[in-house]
């Protein structure tokens, strides 16, 4: 019987390639989807989908329904595991009680903590010999007006439970004091903002999985655009090199942490070339594709071993450099420019006729995100999405 892996939540960035992952090692898999929002992943013929309640409306109706569907399961399937994809999913699995014949591709609930809260991850990442920007608490000890811009502001916790629901406080770039007291008012007095200078620079990543034991083989990808050129996700990345200080930093960190599971630090790098520790996700990475085109299968091996499925042998493979885009977010990346900065942006903007040349020269070594040749409608499912999401969110565009 094949093991059961159940994935949530399907709307997530790395859903599709996580799923794939996990169907090419022989799970079956099923794929929960949050009621009310699109998913790309309905149009696949290889994953099944269930729709729950979105834990983002009522969080304990969710929880019940996923505890549900794994007793269900659970006389069916055994073994089982639960994948959680994003932030909201990994909160609400440290929440659950797991039946025994579930493992959870996840920390327990005391150390999911850290997946959450920047604050701390701040304080491992100095413990652990990242180079740490500084970061101050916003609150009646250190106001705003007493902050220097140009900064950020960002959430202190990544995303939390009120009311029953899921929150997710916003992020501000603040060029001048204008901006920074207009994000002032939106600020809610009951959110833990944390300022950070701005700092000019290219995203980098470091991804592996944790096992109690072992931190299994270490990739980087490095960000060549962002889908918003004032600051966002990316729309393609490339691998490169890790650096021995980055890797022994980040070996650090893991163990420091206690953290078993998948996870990305987030870093930039500096005009001058020095890396910065930005954040650490414990959860699958948007640019998972990135890795599995590069021989890493991290959704996998890590559900593999949570089940103590014995895994395959496991080594860094030949650095070859190899690009993948997502081309929704490309098509995104090009209104943005077209649309042209905001005023006072920080960033240098792009321009248009350079933009479409990047765009359309075709270069070897490139991939797409989430593209399949037996199970392709996904992939045109989630370029559209992408698009449409973005021209009908004002606030964005």
């Amino acid at each position: 019987m094949k093991p059961l892996a159940l994935v949530f939540f399907a709307d997530a960035l790395s859903a599709i390639e996580v799923c794939w992952s996990l169907h090419e090692a022989n799970f079956e898999v099923l794929a929960l989807a949050k009621q009310g929002v699109p998913c790309p992943l309905r149009y696949s013929r290889l994953i099944k989908i269930i729709t729950v309640p979105n834990p983002e409306i009522d969080f304990q109706e969710s929880g019940e329904r996923i505890l549900d569907l794994l007793n269900k399961q659970g006389l069916k399937n055994d073994p089982q595991i639960l994948v959680p994809l994003d932030d909201a999913s990994v909160l609400l699995c440290s929440t659950l009680k797991l039946p025994k014949s579930t493992r959870q591709a996840s920390p327990k609930s005391n150390i999911a903590e850290i997946a959450i809260d920047k604050w701390q991850q701040i304080q491992l990442a100095s413990q652990s010999g990242f180079n740490v920007i500084e970061t101050k608490i916003v609150d009646r000890f250190c106001p705003l007006d007493s902050i220097e811009t140009p900064c950020i502001l960002k959430p202190r916790l990544a995303i939390e439970k009120e009311n029953n629901q899921i929150a997710k406080r916003s992020f501000y770039s603040c060029p001048d004091a204008t901006a920074l007291q207009e994000a002032s008012i939106e600020v809610a007095e009951n959110a833990t903002h944390m300022s950070q200078p701005f700092l000019n620079g290219v995203g980098e990543g470091i991804f592996g999985f944790a096992t109690d034991d072992t931190v299994h083989v270490l990739s980087a990808h490095r960000r060549i655009r962002m889908m918003n050129p004032e600051g966002s996700g990316s729309s393609a990345c490339r691998n490169n090199a890790i650096e021995p200080e980055l890797e022994a930093a980040a070996h650090k960190f893991v163990k420091n942490s206690g953290w078993t599971g998948l996870f990305m630090i987030e870093l930039i790098r500096d005009e001058n070339g020095k890396a910065w520790f930005m954040e650490f996700n414990g959860r699958p990475w948007g640019s998972t594709t990135l890795a599995r085109r590069i021989g890493l299968e991290y959704p996998a091996w890590h559900a593999q071993a949570a089940l103590g499925i014995e895994l395959p042998p496991i080594s860094k493979p030949t650095f070859t450099p190899k690009t993948c885009r997502h081309i929704g977010r490309e098509i995104v990346h090009l209104l943005f420019v077209l649309r042209g900065p905001r005023k006072n942006v920080n960033n240098k903007w792009p321009s248009r006729f350079g933009t479409f040349i990047e765009l359309l020269t075709p270069r070897a070594n490139q991939h797409w995100y989430n593209f399949r040749w037996s199970d392709p409608i996904p992939f045109f499912a989630d370029t559209f999405y992408t698009v449409m999401k973005t021209i009908f969110n004002r606030k964005a565009y």
